[in-house]
């Protein structure tokens, strides 16, 4: 009978010892969270295997370098808080499980839903294969998404329901996903962001409550952000809605107006103002109704 060396039995144990450590640090996470939580980076990464839910009153603590990894069309949906660490280096990551396992051929997870979420702070993240990467719709308490990288999503954010200015997406990188960001009958503050690459960086639209009125008056502020190699027909989109639009750059888009705004009301000038156009041959700076102009707004 033939022995193995010495030095390959050394080689086998390590690899062992190498995979267990890998098996024993990752954690499956389920179900409800009724109590605060801290997912720390030592049980890090975490599985979701079914849905994550944090009812109100609790506090989901995520540390830097956390890595989350979803089953396909499972989400984190958030009643209570959210609150991510801050980093300056490695980034938390929210991703799908496929995409780590079999990256070629990767189904999405759902996303991070704040459903009347009190105080979250989303920051220092990146955000990527998801269905929507974050949804807010009727929190409550102040919300702040900043720093994060979104991106390969359906929709980096979609913010609906009655939302007014406490909620507050700035600072962030949202890169090559279907929608930007989607705006529907809410009022975000929408600041200091890059919208790269992306088919529609920003749609702002509003239901209509009867004879053409615009429910609860809605204006969001996009103020002070790049948009950058758009793909599809418009950069911003605004429907019914009546948005603040101003000091932000739109560059190289390749769309056919860089805003175009559908209101059967029309929107004062001077809500479109300071903004800065590079565009490239064809395009227009803002169509309004129909009208395509080409000027500095």
């Amino acid at each position: 009978m033939i022995f193995p060396s010495k030095s390959l039995l050394n080689r086998i144990l390590f690899f062992i010892i190498c995979i267990s450590s890998i098996l024993i640090s990752q954690t499956e996470v389920s179900g409800v969270i009724s109590t605060d939580v801290n997912w720390s980076k030592n049980n890090s990464p975490y599985i979701v295997t079914s849905t994550i839910l944090v009812l109100d009153g609790a506090t989901l603590t995520i540390e830097q370098g956390v890595e989350i990894q979803f089953y396909r069309e499972q989400q984190l949906r958030i009643q209570g808080t959210l609150l991510t660490e801050e980093s300056n280096s490695k980034n938390i990551l929210f991703t799908s499980f496929e995409s780590i396992t079999a990256p070629d051929n990767a189904e999405r997870w759902e996303g991070i839903f704040l459903d009347q979420s009190t105080g979250s702070l989303l920051q220092s993240t990146t955000i990527n294969n998801a269905s929507i990467g974050v949804r807010v719709e009727d929190a409550d308490g102040d919300v702040i998404i900043r720093n994060n990288t979104i991106t390969k999503c359906g929709n980096g954010f979609n913010v609906e329901g009655n939302r007014d200015g406490n909620f507050v997406v700035e600072s962030n990188v949202i890169i090559e996903n279907g929608f930007g960001i989607y705006i529907n009958t809410a009022e975000p503050i929408i600041r200091n962001n890059w919208f790269i690459n992306n088919d529609l960086s920003l749609m702002s639209r509003a239901n209509t409550c009867g004879a053409g009125v615009v429910c609860n008056n809605v204006s969001s502020q996009i103020v002070n952000n790049v948009f950058a190699y758009g793909k599809q027909e418009n950069s911003v989109l605004v429907v019914n809605t009546e948005p603040t639009i101003e000091k932000n750059l739109f560059y190289k888009n390749n769309v056919i107006s860089d805003i175009k705004i559908s209101t059967s009301s029309g929107i004062a000038p001077e809500a479109i103002t300071g903004n800065n156009f590079i565009m490239v041959d064809g395009t227009y700076a803002v169509e309004a109704n129909g009208d395509n102009i080409n000027m500095q707004y």
